[in-house]
């Protein structure tokens, strides 16, 4: 005998191969059913992961309650032309049992079906409810972290104290101390070794305004799944190749182990956290 689940539901098939039974009762089935709705609904966090999964054994379901309806009224029918050849009942009798046979599983069915739509339903507008807090709640914050630096001067006075609080390592020495040399415009280590403000970061040999780079990095950090074209918008770059340029730029420092140091420490100013701490 074979056990089979089908989330959370058992079917036993005795003397039945796996690959003999109806596609509902496969694993594959409902996976292709959670393939869909991740695709419809990209959950973020385990909550929303779990409400897929929940939905996908619930749509499985559904679609099994559904064939079943199908095969109860098939087999009514079947009941119907073998009772009409049975000449031991009247008539009457016959259609009153064929329609009694047929009648119970199709309303069994339907209960079944309404109880899994239901379900579903509750679900999926539980899911729906969360993402849409989420991304209110993620709107609200970009809004925050955009206001945050209003002009140029402010994100350059932001580097500076960066580096008067000892969060860039000269990369000659290793030291954390050193002056700012404002006639210059950049800041000299003890060692002797001069550096501008974006120096391994990102924006390193950038043109692009100081205000358009933190605004490029806030939106990829809170909205990681924004296009690029919603990120220039966003960030007021105008030139589609310098939006690419710089998309790719912040995305693959995220995947740096040193992520915070090219990101200029903003991820801690963004989201709270470095994201490259333990």
């Amino acid at each position: 005998m074979e056990l089979n689940t089908l989330n959370g539901l058992s079917v036993c098939h005795p003397r039945t191969p796996t690959d003999k039974l109806p596609p509902l009762l496969r694993a594959d089935r409902q996976a292709t059913i959670h393939e869909s709705l991740v695709q419809a609904y990209p959950p973020q966090g385990p909550i929303e992961h779990l409400l897929i999964r929940q939905l996908a054994g619930c749509a499985a379901l559904l679609e099994l309650s559904d064939q079943a309806i199908l095969a109860a009224q098939q087999q009514g029918a079947l009941e119907v032309l073998r009772l009409l050849d049975n000449a031991t009942s009247d008539h009457e009798t016959r259609y009153l049992l064929a329609g009694t046979l047929n009648s119970a599983a199709v309303d069994r069915g339907i209960t079944q079906t309404q109880k899994h739509t239901r379900r579903f339903m509750a679900l999926l507008d539980r899911l729906l409810d969360l993402q849409a807090r989420r991304r209110a709640d993620k709107g609200a914050r970009l809004d925050e972290a955009i206001a945050r630096f209003r002009n140029d001067q402010q994100c350059r006075d932001y580097l500076i104290q960066r580096r008067f609080d000892g969060r860039c390592p000269c990369s000659s020495c290793g030291s954390i101390g050193g002056a700012w040399i404002d006639t210059r415009r950049c800041w000299q280590c003890r060692c002797g070794r001069q550096a501008g403000l974006l120096a391994d970061t990102v924006a390193a040999r950038s043109q692009l305004p100081l205000l358009c780079w933190f605004r490029a990095i806030a939106v990829v950090l809170i909205r990681p799944t924004t296009t690029t074209a919603e990120m220039a918008k966003l960030s007021g770059i105008e030139r589609p190749a310098t939006a690419s340029d710089v998309n790719k730029r912040i995305r693959d420092a995220l995947l740096h182990g040193d992520a915070t140091r090219l990101l200029m420490d903003l991820d801690r100013v963004f989201l709270g956290t470095p994201l490259d701490s333990d």
